[in-house]
């Protein structure tokens, strides 16, 4: 889409012959967002006008919040490999203080050695220290992660649902036409995939049945594959 030129959609409402216009943002709002100038005569949205924009802002504010999005993603990317570089940093100091072979304790002189033997007395209370430290940290940090996920909604919302299945089929389209020997079971297989990924719940019970229906075509898919490429 060149820049300028708005995408033509039409009006949700089946008796208006108009393409939206207007979009509202006001966040209590719960009526239908986009609408078209034979809505705005009938007063829709009428409560809260300081919150329409219309649709070239709204490609504006698409293009503002991308960058926004890449900046979080940035952010938490350099913090993750923060943490990453502390906790290299903390192993190879367990290992420069505890890991003592005979080549370092003869290096060493007697007060060296001395003060050596001292911190190995001592080594059992810290690993436990920092076994229960570790241990509490990573549990925090995935259930904050787990109810951020949470709040994203993901399988709510079907644009992201969307979406994903169209990159999952421009990723099997680029296999090429030349595996149609083996269509059938990789349809069987994308379909039980679908499944999967449609389900609100999996428990062990469903899991476990899933695997017995998925592995054999799993197989066979994979056989027709390396026969292919053989």
């Amino acid at each position: 889409m060149s820049k300028g030129k708005c995408l033509e959609i039409k009006c949700q409402n089946s008796e208006h012959e108009y393409n939206i216009k207007m979009i509202c943002l006001n966040e209590f709002c719960k009526d239908f967002r986009l609408f078209c100038m034979k809505c705005v005569q009938n007063k829709f949205h009428h409560a809260h006008l300081e919150s329409w924009i219309d649709m070239p802002q709204f490609y504006e504010q698409l293009s503002y919040q991308e960058q926004d999005c890449l900046k979080l993603l940035n952010n938490i990317s350099e913090q993750f490999e923060s943490i990453i570089l502390s906790f290299e940093k903390f192993k190879q100091g367990i290992k420069l203080k505890y890991i003592l072979n005979k080549e370092r304790v003869g290096r060493m002189n007697v007060q060296q050695l001395n003060v050596a033997i001292g911190e190995m007395i001592y080594f059992q209370e810290y690993k436990v220290q920092a076994q229960y430290s570790i241990t509490n940290c990573v549990k925090n940090l995935q259930n904050y992660l787990t109810k951020l996920i949470f709040k994203l909604r993901i399988e709510d919302l079907n644009y992201c649902l969307q979406n994903e299945n169209n990159n999952k089929q421009l990723e099997m389209n680029g296999i090429g036409g030349k595996q149609q020997g083996i269509l059938n079971e990789k349809e069987m297989l994308e379909s039980t995939i679908k499944i999967l990924n449609q389900s609100q719940v999996l428990n062990a019970e469903n899991l476990s049945a899933l695997s017995k229906i998925t592995w054999p075509i799993c197989r066979s898919y994979n056989m027709g594959r390396q026969s292919f490429t053989n």
